[in-house]
């Protein structure tokens, strides 16, 4: 006899094409990349159909700029859990706030300023050189980079500003009234951070795998 709950809205139908199975691999700790492109992929797919139309309502993009800034917080946890086994292998200290980077700490908060920070330390530790392809020549480098962060975390640095349009904090709105600015342009600067974050993903795997594979040979 099963023990499982009877369940009223995630429930499996064989006869249906749309089932899904999430956490197959049972390795939460190595999907975060793989969550941060979904949550991409929803937001773009948004912006596709938002634009699309004739007009929309100003606070349409809100789920898109939350769904955006998520994936970007998934990508940098991500390189931060990346970055904690590299820097075991070579058996040197990798900081976050000024102390040993633990995981457990990497979830007490959605602040993406610091994530940044283990970021440079992992990109210097391996002498990246950062010239971000960006044909509107907002990005050139690292520095560029951490400015378009510290902009995210200045709005929004507990990834609450778009889903809710008061800050029980200052007891005020969540934006300055009348707050402006073009979804499109938003997008076209956030892919080259995305994109940025996601190489960052691949060649830090690539390097995780070639001192393993260095350390077996030895």
């Amino acid at each position: 006899m099963s023990n499982k709950p009877n369940r009223f809205l995630f429930e499996v139908d064989q006869s249906r094409y749309d089932n899904v199975t999430i956490n197959w691999q049972n390795s939460p700790l190595s999907e975060f990349g793989i969550y941060a492109g979904a949550y991409r992929k929803a937001a773009e797919n948004l912006t596709t159909i938002l634009l699309a139309g004739n007009s929309f309502h100003d606070i349409d993009p809100c789920p898109i700029i939350f769904l955006y800034r998520h994936s970007i917080e998934l990508y940098l946890k991500e390189i931060c859990l990346l970055g904690y086994d590299l820097f075991n292998l070579l058996d040197k200290q990798l900081l976050l706030h000024g102390r040993d980077l633990e995981i457990d700490k990497l979830w007490n908060n959605h602040k993406l300023s610091p994530l940044v920070n283990v970021l440079r330390k992992i990109s210097d530790q391996l002498n990246w050189k950062w010239d971000l392809e960006d044909s509107f020549n907002h990005f050139k480098n690292f520095v560029d980079f951490e400015a378009a962060i510290a902009e995210i975390d200045e709005l929004d640095s507990g990834s609450y500003t778009f889903r809710y349009p008061y800050d029980k904090n200052t007891g005020t709105a969540s934006l300055d009234q009348e707050f402006s600015f073009s979804i499109s342009l938003f997008q076209d600067g956030i892919n080259i951070i995305l994109d940025a974050l996601d190489g960052a993903s691949m060649q830090l795997k690539s390097e995780i795998s070639n001192l393993i594979n260095n350390q077996k040979i030895i």
